[in-house]
């Protein structure tokens, strides 16, 4: 038997999937013997991906930089054996041309997501960096960026920051999106509110069960009696993340704490309001969120009831930083006016936080020392001015400011 001859007889067993097993491929190569060149050495070297899913990839084809398959994966991405094989069996043509050609003219992953997606050279640049991380044929891709437009009518802008926030996201396959989509839908989640929550947690989609997520919504709901629970999981969708039974038990830590606060009967409401304000109360650690209790009574000298009505009332509180938030800020409004700070004494500005606990929450720099400085040029000291000025819009503290007498607050 001639060599040649011998090719026909070994290719088959080497390159026949199960799935393309029906395939005559002796009868392939007499009718396509430009192939047999071409195609014996790339894809025996993917012969034992079958053990590896059936996949051909880059990692496991040999490192022959001139193998033509190996070059094709490298723009297209991984895709089955069987696709391989049944693409080349249906238009042996058309890949013969594509395999044997330098493949300028097939678009690699990254070149095809900004094609799809119409991207400006910025972010052209993000998707051509996230895009290493794609592990999958970008065929995938293709259906997951058609399920946002059609499902949720997403625009183009929106899909590129959800693929630029979370490209692991394309490893997965549409169908799964597709069910988590809908599982959202059957809970009552509008087409907007399913977009919000991908465009802040893209990676919500692959949460590994509905079930899990569904006794997540059922513990905030039923168990902790929080109305509001679709608004939460569209603020915060990662609490979809966290364990029912962590939230149970997070729940119960801050009832101990509203009792230690003597608010007897109330306590489960008032678990609820602080959940409701500050969702992230149930994944912060029990250690962060003592210490900023603490500071908070040490610092202002608050009664315990006082403590209470400011957890309740403005339980972002509990997420600002201790040294790099509000220490900087009382410090500032502490300061006498002469060293450059808004001169309170420790009773107003307790008195202040009483009434507007969300002034710990400005910006310094942006908003309280800048208005007070505006202020001292006016002669208008802080603790003469409304309590609310600080919540007050640019534009309403400007006429505000104009409307003012310049003597009746010096002191």
């Amino acid at each position: 038997m001639s060599s040649r001859s011998s090719k026909f007889q070994k290719l088959p067993e080497n390159i026949a999937s199960d799935a393309m097993s029906i395939v005559d491929w002796k009868d392939f190569w007499k009718k396509h013997p430009q192939y047999l060149d071409l195609y014996r050495y790339s894809t025996s070297a993917g012969a034992n991906s079958n053990s590896s899913g059936g996949c051909v990839s880059s990692s496991t084809t040999t490192k022959r930089s001139s193998l033509p398959l190996k070059r094709l994966v490298s723009k297209v991405g991984p895709m089955k054996r069987s696709r391989m094989e049944k693409m080349i069996y249906l238009h042996p043509k058309l890949m013969y041309n594509i395999l044997s050609s330098d493949l300028d003219g097939i678009k690699s992953i990254a070149e095809q997501i900004s094609w799809d997606l119409e991207l400006n050279a910025l972010q052209k640049e993000k998707i051509s960096n996230v895009s290493k991380l794609v592990t999958v044929y970008r065929g995938n891709i293709r259906s997951i960026i058609g399920c946002f437009r059609k499902v949720l009518q997403l625009d183009k802008e929106c899909i590129a920051r959800i693929l630029t926030k979370a490209p692991r996201l394309m490893n997965y396959s549409c169908t799964k999106i597709a069910l988590s989509i809908d599982f959202f839908r059957e809970k009552g989640f509008s087409k907007e509110e399913i977009g919000k929550m991908i465009s802040l947690r893209p990676m919500i989609l692959t949460y590994s069960t509905c079930k899990k997520m569904n006794t997540v919504l059922h513990v905030l709901e039923r168990d902790l009696g929080i109305a509001k629970c679709k608004s939460i999981v569209v603020r915060y969708p990662q609490v979809l993340t966290v364990d029912a039974d962590s939230i149970v038990e997070r729940a119960r830590f801050l009832r101990s704490n509203f009792t230690t606060f003597g608010c007897a009967g109330s306590e489960w409401l008032d678990v609820s309001n602080v959940i409701s304000g500050f969702p992230p109360v149930l994944w912060l650690s029990e250690r962060n969120l003592m210490n900023k209790i603490l500071f908070l009574k040490h610092e202002f000298c608050f009664r315990d009831e006082e403590m209470r009505d400011i957890l309740v009332t403005f339980p972002q509180m509990l997420g600002l930083s201790t040294d790099a938030n509000l220490r900087p800020k009382i410090d500032f409004l502490l300061l006498p006016p002469q060293s450059g700070g808004a001169g309170l004494t420790r009773e107003e500005l307790k008195e202040l936080v009483l009434y507007q606990p969300a002034i710990l929450a400005y910006s310094l720099e942006g908003r309280i020392k800048p208005r007070v400085e505006r202020m001292k040029k006016s002669f208008i000291t802080l603790s003469y001015a409304p309590m609310s000025l600080m919540s007050l819009s640019d534009s309403r503290f400007d006429h505000w400011l104009l409307t003012q007498q310049s003597t009746w607050s010096i002191k």
